[in-house]
């Protein structure tokens, strides 16, 4: 197998046959040179605009065996987001007009994920949407320019389009 850290803004796939520049194409190159010719499968896939590790197999019997371990969820994948945001207040207790950060330390969202209204390569939570869950847990909390920035931990449960 070969795990690759896929940039932002490259697609898995071509769109069409003759299109070159995808992960896809790179890994037929990079495996045609370095191993005389193997086959990459890809296990799964990740957005175009999304960062992160995506798993090829370079062997029929490995691909099958990598895709039951995501198909059964025995595999886990976890992320680390930055979220950069106001931070949410509460009521102090000493003086209601008062507000103070609450810090944040886990929660999760639990919503139906379906194609948007604003085209189909949208998402977004809507009533007929398939399942979708992601536990979230905080890592630290910082500001940046007076912004308060929190390292969340994302661990989806599901495998849904713009679930994280």
């Amino acid at each position: 197998m070969l795990a690759v850290n896929k940039p932002p803004g490259l697609r898995m796939a071509p769109r069409h046959r003759f299109e070159g520049g995808s992960l896809l194409n790179r890994m037929l190159h990079h495996l045609n040179t370095s191993t005389g010719g193997a086959k990459p499968h890809i296990v799964h896939r990740l957005d175009m605009d999304t960062s992160g590790v995506v798993v090829f197999a370079k062997s029929a019997a490995a691909a099958d065996a990598l895709c039951r371990q995501f198909r059964e969820r025995s595999s886990r994948k976890e992320y680390v987001a930055l979220c950069v945001a106001s931070a949410p207040t509460v009521a102090s207790a000493s003086d209601s007009t008062t507000t103070a950060p609450l810090p944040i330390t886990a929660f999760h969202v639990d919503a139906p994920i379906g194609r948007s209204s604003e085209g189909k390569e949208y998402r977004a939570v809507v009533p007929d949407g398939d399942a979708s869950f992601t536990e979230f847990r905080s890592l630290a909390m910082g500001a940046w320019h007076g912004t308060p920035v929190y390292a969340m931990h994302a661990a989806p449960r599901t495998g849904r389009t713009h679930q994280v």
